[in-house]
């Protein structure tokens, strides 16, 4: 399968941020999923494509021109796709993922993860949704959508566009590894 990873190019976040995208993308190599991230050698991108390549995955990194002084892109990717703009880049990424891993991020990450679940409540993404809750971060996150469904703005289907995982090993079985 084809796994967009979004997640943060930030290199000042505590350490478990980056333990856990280096063992995701430790794990989705091991089981011969190709990553396609946003190209950063970086931040948690760059520990997620530093495990799937100590593993012997496929990673492409997929990075607007403009961006290459901002996030340093990775020079040891199996492809890197050069794109012009951010839209360019969420189009390309998502248009050739099975499934979308959200790990924690800022805007950027949390701008790609509300497209993807737009998307799929629209019926134009089937894949799995996976979000990553290290150490509860996205749970204020979960607490917004359920407050949303609360309040009639949303209902339970939003809910069930996505799944939330707290360790990596839960992977296997959301993607049928």
């Amino acid at each position: 399968m084809n796994i967009a990873v979004y997640c943060a190019s930030s290199e000042n976040v505590p350490s478990k941020y980056y333990e856990m995208a280096a063992e995701i993308g430790a794990i989705l190599a091991k089981q011969n999923h190709t990553v396609y991230y946003g190209g950063a050698c970086v931040g948690l991108m760059g520990k997620v494509a530093d495990g799937a390549l100590e593993n012997g995955g496929r990673v492409i990194g997929v990075i607007p021109h403009f961006m290459t002084n901002m996030e340093r892109h990775y020079k040891g990717l199996t492809e890197t796709i050069w794109v012009e703009t951010m839209q360019e880049r969420k189009r390309i990424m998502f248009n050739n993922s099975d499934a979308v891993i959200a790990l924690a991020g800022g805007c950027g990450t949390w701008d790609e993860l509300f497209e993807v679940l737009s998307l799929k409540r629209l019926n134009l993404f089937s894949g799995e949704i996976i979000i990553v809750n290290t150490d509860g971060f996205y749970d204020p996150i979960i607490e917004m959508l359920q407050r949303t469904v609360d309040e009639k703005f949303m209902t339970e289907e939003h809910l069930k566009l996505f799944k939330v995982i707290t360790k990596p090993s839960e992977l296997n079985s959301l993607l049928n590894c």
